[in-house]
């Protein structure tokens, strides 16, 4: 199940704690997942079963995930295998070589979701008056 949740896109670990990325009028923001919140992305991305025998015959059975699992699962800091989350961009990003950079979703190098990014339109060689008015 780890797996599986680790492939979505939009879990994220921000801190010491497990989030998802969710889409609001404004962008974007965070939720910080409880259990309930587990069982039911759990349920999104593969299906819990049980094997019984029934009448010497080996069933498989569809169950919800139980809490104790995703309990478990939410206190497995080290194992959830999701990117780490550092904030929310909607503006471009200055590197630390003057470069900007403007990125869309998830930007591994900085961390970031980046969203509703525009890049400004910028000269190659601007002049001193264009350089002066931005």
């Amino acid at each position: 199940m780890a797996e599986r949740l680790a492939s979505s896109s939009k879990l994220f670990q921000r801190g010491a704690g497990l989030v998802k990325l969710i889409e609001t009028a404004d962008g974007f923001s965070t939720l910080d997942l409880n259990v309930h919140d587990v069982v039911n992305h759990a349920h999104q991305v593969c299906r819990p079963v049980v094997k019984k025998i029934v009448r010497g015959e080996v069933v498989v059975e569809a169950v919800t995930l139980p809490d104790r699992v995703a309990r478990l699962y939410l206190n497995r800091h080290d194992a959830w295998g999701v990117p780490h989350l550092d904030g929310i961009c909607r503006a471009p990003i200055l590197a630390n070589d003057g470069s900007i950079r403007v990125a869309r979703g998830y930007d591994k190098d900085t961390r970031f979701w980046c969203t509703g990014i525009e890049l400004p339109s910028i000269p190659e060689r601007p002049s001193r008056k264009q350089a002066e008015a931005a």
